[in-house]
């Protein structure tokens, strides 16, 4: 195994695979992570206009993505920085459909 291969192994072992994600639909999982994954950050605000949710529930969401290993902790603004590579998720999202 290349080192490369060995890096990505690893960061595999990190995420948690999608379906373990409850407070959101799968379809909406990934839209969103697919949008985090091009600005880099998802934001509280992105979150509640995207799905149409209170703060309460986008508190859930954002603490199960951080369970998951999907984003790091606020920066400030209400912004996480994202733990996925676009590779990343196309790994999960065919994982997910695997199962």
């Amino acid at each position: 195994m290349t080192s490369a291969e060995e890096s990505s192994s690893e960061q595999e072992n990190n995420f948690a695979p999608i379906n373990s994600i409850t407070t959101v639909p799968a379809k909406s999982i990934r839209n969103l992570l697919l949008y985090s994954i091009s600005k880099k950050y998802i934001s509280n605000k992105f979150i509640r206009d995207y799905l149409d949710v209170d703060h309460d529930k986008v508190a859930e969401i954002l603490a199960e993505f951080q369970q998951a290993g999907y984003i790091g902790d606020e920066t400030g603004n209400y912004r996480y920085p994202v733990n996925l590579a676009f590779y990343d998720l196309i790994e999960l999202v065919r994982d997910s459909r695997e199962n």
